[in-house]
């Protein structure tokens, strides 16, 4: 079994290089509706199409560590790291 992302839930973190990424058309920047201030980041068609084809190359990435490790050995890695990036004493860490 593998995680399975979507394109929506990676438009917030295409923000870190936002400009750059609407410059080439990938997002684009929407004004609140009910607050001016505010303003969305939004995958365009072109953005949701190279969202998917990143995610095939990410599927087939999970797939082939799968078949070289086994589906219990990725399930135990995943867990791991996602206790890791999770844990509480990281989250008490100051820069």
């Amino acid at each position: 079994m593998t995680l399975g992302p979507r394109c929506e839930y990676f438009a917030p973190w295409a923000g870190a290089g936002r400009v750059e990424h609407a410059r080439e058309g990938f997002v684009v920047l929407q004004q609140g509706a009910t607050d001016r201030r505010r303003r969305h980041i939004v995958l365009t068609s072109k953005g949701k199409t190279k969202c998917r084809e990143a995610l095939r190359l990410w599927q087939r990435a999970q797939d082939r560590f799968e078949q070289v490790f086994g589906v219990s050995e990725a399930a135990a890695l995943r867990a791991t790291l996602l206790r890791i990036a999770h844990h509480e004493r990281l989250a008490a860490l100051k820069d």
